[in-house]
């Protein structure tokens, strides 16, 4: 009763007041997914926009109500939880407050705002959410295989193993209200209801570490159920579940490191009728179970699919299954079903081939024009038996042939490094189609992907047409963030090639390359991750990787080179650990995300990880000098090792210093600065000459790895700068010499230091090493090396960092050093080199941010665009030498660089060098400057 009151008296304290003043909130999200289905976090985070298109808008205080359905929202009855008129400018992850949330329940939610005046919006429009299942004990289904039994030798799992299909049927004798799927598979599934495939996800569930977490996804089914008699079925793929023994590289046997097992199910059907009861299906001992078409997938050797083979309408209702046989119940994996937060891999592209050519007698190579990651969609016809088969490739003999070498898994070569027992002597990347002979025939792969850019067709009994055969581009379907466009075309080309790596490369791990390896490096998510981050909505993606790393953490508290940990640990402190540059990559992400997204609870959730980390680390390094590691990877010089890698220790450290500070932990964060500090001056007394301002080898890297972490006495800095600078002028004529994290400090220091316009001149160079000569010799996707090696990958996005740097500096999109989640933006454009012009966004979990500027004349222009609830420091290029006038729309703010007119919303805070500073409030604002 006292809470009936309490509503009642709510509602008419809110219906005396006025609303509409201000447009309702927008992009609701749930722990940063809009509408999620199958959510497992009892506390929930809830995120907005506030949609007021004033200047200087801000959110003084919000209203959150959840109820139990439509109707009660309807009438703002937030029977959950209301959180009342709460005076806060908080807008993202506001934690769940309410009565406790019930497993496999939707629930509707939204918000209004108030401004500054304290004006009030209408609610949002309404939005929901749908709860996953919280417990063990609320999975009634067991977990289920089709009894086969693994090979006894290496050699076996070569052969033809069919790949089991599952169904089961059951009946619906009422009318359904909601229908859910709740489901796994592993390695991985498609799953599918009366015929039809439920939902569009692709290579689920993701790829984790097994013993730890295992990934459930769920459906909304409601359309798929009908009256009657009903089917549900299931066909599972090996995935990374149960990859083959082929040793990675001659030396590491994946069987040896992943948690593996036999492909088996977990399902839950539950369906929720009109009339208030409930109906569940789940895996049981009753399901059957039969081989299916696909007789081989490995995830780097590709599909093989026998038409014959097909079992036609197995997935509906009706099909009679008698001569299938029983399944047979397993264990569970060892680790936690959790639901798929991250976003699910989806078909996001499809790709028209350029050309086909016929090299050979019979052999036909499709030219798709793209380097990508996915797989083929092909239609033909063929005698029943045809074996068709499809090889993938990045690269062209000069003969017009596959070239294999940047692409074989894991360097396996006929004549180089062999894959053990049982393995090709080339681990080409390759699917087999074997006809049905029944008319066209469609050949799509479910259970691998590839990395290339053209594909060889031998078998078919014809030539086939560019209408034949499409490119199906596979990637974790990231929201897209951002834009960015210049007048300059190489970096508008570069800035496309940067996008398509980064797609090839996130197949639930940001990988080093679709083909090859497919590992999750944690080196490349540092120095591409802030790419990443400007150009996708990473929030969700990343900590799944942060996840990761801490899922294969080892006892002592060190880290692994890549998570999931697949054995390989290069150069780490101690024996069979990461690289510190690669154990970065943690509380690189966790800082990152927290600093991008605002992500406080995973700060918190991840805070022992990290601090157990530095702790082996300082256990190991008593001198803090670490002089192993992999260094400054692909750098052209020779590679100062013990500078990066003391560096990154540096780093560590004060990270671990400032999370600790952030989460008020006083004590650790005077212990690990004090580290941080110890670790520094050990750098300076290793590296540094303080009179000529050398580090160590004085190439690119180590100047700019020391000049970046302020690891050089003040005294030494200009010296440092300016043996950086002869280096690149002097010694390598304008080029970088760089590898993958220094050429990433390279720009970010040049940046902060004002020195776009030498970042400028590097990025531009058309010849080798740099990014132009990568164009110059037909790259559509960033290489892994500056040089065209054969070798080496050509779609990896470690070089990505130029993307960071379109951003950041040419477009100026940055925030402040105490700014979380661009609460405090800055505007800095970099008008550089031959630039013209330069135009772009990115959506920030606060809203959008837009810089857009151009020369007309003798003026500059500048249009920017800042969300509501936040503010920004704009700098206003100054275009020449000499005394500017500056105009905002119709007012002039700066008459011959003295303030002229004064704005409520602008105010001018200083002149400086290249720039003229101004503090704004959110809104849309048009600057022109001119002499």
């Amino acid at each position: 009763m006292k809470i009936l009151i309490k509503l009642i008296l709510l509602n008419a304290l809110f219906a005396t007041q006025v609303y509409g003043a201000i447009n309702p909130p927008e992009n609701l999200r749930v722990d940063y997914n809009t509408t999620p289905m199958g959510i497992d976090n009892p506390e929930p985070g809830f995120s907005w926009e506030p949609e007021d298109v004033n200047r200087s808008a801000v959110q003084s205080a919000y209203r959150l109500i959840v109820s139990s359905t439509q109707e009660k929202l309807d009438k703002n009855e937030g029977d959950l939880w209301d959180s009342g008129k709460r005076k806060s400018n908080q807008t993202i992850q506001v934690i769940y407050r309410g009565k406790p949330l019930q497993s496999n329940t939707r629930y509707f939610w939204k918000v209004q705002s108030w401004n500054g005046k304290d004006e009030g919006s209408e609610f949002s429009p309404p939005a929901w959410f749908h709860t996953g299942l919280f417990n063990t004990s609320d999975w009634k289904g067991i977990w289920i295989t089709d009894g086969m039994e693994f090979p006894k030798k290496d050699e076996g799992f070569y052969d033809k193993i069919p790949s089991p299909l599952f169904r089961k049927s059951f009946s619906v004798s009422k009318e359904v209200k909601r229908a859910s799927l709740f489901i796994s598979g592993l390695g991985y599934y498609e799953a599918f209801l009366n015929g039809k495939k439920v939902g569009d996800h692709r290579l689920d569930p993701g790829w984790t570490q097994y013993a730890k977490t295992v990934y459930y996804a769920a459906y909304d089914v409601t359309p798929q159920i009908q009256k009657g008699e009903n089917a549900i079925g299931a066909m599972l793929g090996n995935g990374w579940y149960n990859p083959l023994p082929m040793k990675m590289f001659g030396r590491w046997n994946l069987r040896e490191f992943l948690t593996i097992g036999k492909p088996k199910l977990l399902a839950q059907l539950e369906i929720e009728y009109t009339d208030g009861s409930r109906e569940t299906v789940v895996t049981d001992k009753d399901w059957k179970a039969s081989g299916g078409p696909v007789v081989k997938n490995n995830v780097y050797l590709g599909e093989w699919y026998d038409a014959r083979l097909e079992k036609e309408g197995w997935q509906k209702a009706g099909y009679r299954d008698a001569k299938w046989q029983k399944v047979q119940p397993v264990e569970a994996p060892a680790g936690t079903l959790t639901w798929q937060y991250i976003p699910a891999i989806k078909q996001t592209k499809t790709i028209i081939p350029k050309a086909i050519s016929s090299p050979a007698p019979n052999t036909y190579v499709v030219d798709m024009g793209q380097n990508f990651a996915g797989v083929i969609k092909m239609k033909m016809t063929a005698p029943a038996g045809t074996e068709i088969r499809f090889r993938y490739a990045e690269l062209l003999y000069k003969d017009g042939n596959l070239d294999f070498r940047t692409t074989a898994a894991a360097q396996i070569k006929k004549g180089g490094i062999q894959g053990g027992p049982g393995a090709p002597e080339t681990a080409w990347q390759e699917d087999h189609y074997y006809s049905k002979g029944q008319g066209v025939e469609i050949f799509e792969p479910r259970f691998t992907f590839h990395g290339f850019r053209y594909v060889e067709i031998t078998g078919l009994p014809y030539k086939p047409s560019l209408n034949d055969i499409e490119g199906i581009r596979l990637n974790s379907d990231l929201p897209d963030n951002a834009s960015f466009q210049s007048s300059n075309q190489l970096f508008n080309k570069v800035q496309e090639m940067a996008e398509w790596t980064m797609l090839s490369n996130v197949y639930s791990v940001e990988s080093d390359c679709p083909a090859r390896e497919k590992f999750g490096y944690g080196g490349d998510m540092v120095t591409a991750g802030e790419t990443y981050m400007y150009n996708y909505d990473m929030a969700n993606f990343y900590a799944k990787a942060v996840r990761d790393f801490t899922n294969d953490a080892l006892p002592s508290g060190a880290m692994t080179e890549c998570a999931p940990n697949i054995g390989i640990n290069a150069r780490g402190v101690v024996p069979g650990t990461g690289p510190v540059g690669w154990t970065l990559a943690h509380p690189f992400l966790v800082e990152k995300l927290y600093k991008y997204y605002g992500n406080l609870e995973l700060v918190k959730e991840q805070y022992q990880p990290m601090k157990d980390l530095v702790n082996f680390y300082r256990e190991h390094v008593p001198n803090h000098i670490i002089t192993v590691g992999i260094g400054d990877h692909v750098s052209i010089d020779e590679r100062p090792t013990p500078v990066t890698s003391t560096a990154f220790y540096y780093h560590h450290a004060r990270i671990l210093s400032d999370m600790a500070r952030l989460l008020g932990k006083k004590k650790d964060a005077q212990t690990y600065n004090a580290l941080a500090e110890d670790i520094k001056q050990a750098f300076i007394k290793e590296f540094v000459d303080e009179k000529s301002g050398k580090v160590y080898t004085h190439t690119q890297a180590a100047q700019v790895f020391a000049l970046y972490y302020d690891l050089v006495p003040e005294n030494t800095k200009n010296q440092a700068l300016q043996v950086l600078k002869d280096e690149i002028f002097m010694k390598h004529k304008g080029h970088l010499s760089t590898g993958i994290f220094s050429t990433k400090m390279m720009l970010n220091y040049l940046s902060d230091q004002n020195l776009d316009e030498v970042s400028y001149s590097m990025m531009n160079q058309k010849e080798y090493p740099g990014f132009g000569y990568m164009v110059n010799n037909g790259a559509t996707t960033l290489w892994e090396n500056w040089a065209f090696k054969t070798g080496d990958s050509k779609n990896h996005p470690m070089f990505g960092s130029i993307s960071e740097w379109f951003h950041k500096s040419l477009l100026g999109i940055q925030q402040s050093d105490s700014s979380v989640a661009f609460s405090d933006i800055v505007i800095k454009p970099s008008v550089v080199g031959g630039l013209s012009w330069a135009k772009g966004h990115y959506q920030s979990v606060r809203g959008r941010i837009s810089s857009n500027w151009w020369k007309f004349g003798d003026d500059l222009h500048l249009s920017i665009e800042i969300p509501a609830n936040t503010r920004a420091t704009v700098y206003v290029p100054a275009i020449s030498i000499g005394r500017h006038d500056i105009y905002e729309g119709q007012s002039r703010l700066i008459s011959e660089d003295e303030e002229s007119e004064k704005q409520d919303d602008i105010r001018f805070i200083r002149k400086e060098p290249g720039y003229f500073v101004f503090s704004v409030g959110s809104g849309q604002y048009d600057f022109v400057v001119r002499q």
